[in-house]
């Protein structure tokens, strides 16, 4: 919080090593103001959270919200983890896969992500404005990849290589099968080579897509 002005209170937004000034709006303050001051709720110095909503390009100012209503919506990608649990609603389909919204955010589950067997049409059991358990597999600029392989989303996710502990077991999908082992790759774009004296059996007997438990 920098300051509280006539027309709100002014805030400074940081992302990417840049900052940015956001305004929240006094008349959005009003119910929650009572017979408390702006100054006593937003004082000077503070760390609030905030959800931007607009811009204003003539003030170059970001118009922003503490509703928690609002905060509790996802709007972003940015609300997202890799490995996130996540609720996606079936807004349409492709040749390659499924859209998804979770939230106003725009998601897509690949045809290969929809179940654990193998099928040649997987998406025929996903509704269109229906409801589905997923889990965050890898997160670009303005979207996600979703999962929605009941295995991937029951067990926990490799996201990466910190706090692994000897035991520990994860489902990975078989990326590519070599000579002498496979490919398995994993949450985030994550790719382990496995060597064929670690697998139960030859390489060659794997399939691409395939689910595998790696220790």
């Amino acid at each position: 919080i920098i300051s509280n002005e006539p027309q709100g209170v002014l805030v400074k937004l940081e992302h990417e090593e840049e900052s940015y000034k956001g305004l929240i709006n006094t008349f959005s303050l009003r119910k929650n103001l009572e017979d408390e001051s702006v100054d006593n709720l937003f004082p000077v110095g503070n760390s609030i959270k905030v959800r931007v909503i607009n811009y204003n390009n003539l003030d170059e100012v970001y118009a922003c919200t503490t509703s928690d209503e609002v905060l509790k919506q996802y709007g972003h990608i940015s609300d997202f983890k890799v490995g996130q649990l996540v609720k996606v609603k079936i807004s349409s389909r492709s040749d390659k896969g499924v859209n998804g919204l979770i939230g106003n955010v725009n998601v897509f589950i690949p045809m290969s992500e929809i179940s654990d067997e193998f099928s040649s049409n997987p998406d025929k059991r996903l509704n269109d404005n229906s409801l589905h358990t997923g889990r965050i597999m890898s997160i670009c600029e303005s979207s996600a990849i979703v999962t929605l392989r009941p295995l991937l989303v029951k067990t926990k996710p490799l996201t990466d290589y910190t706090n692994l502990n000897v035991g520990d077991a994860y489902f990975g999908k078989v990326h590519k099968i070599e000579s002498g082992s496979i490919l398995v790759t994993f949450f985030n774009d994550i790719i382990i080579k496995i060597a064929d004296n670690n697998l139960p059996k030859m390489p060659k007997k794997y399939r691409v897509g395939e689910l595998v438990n790696m220790f």
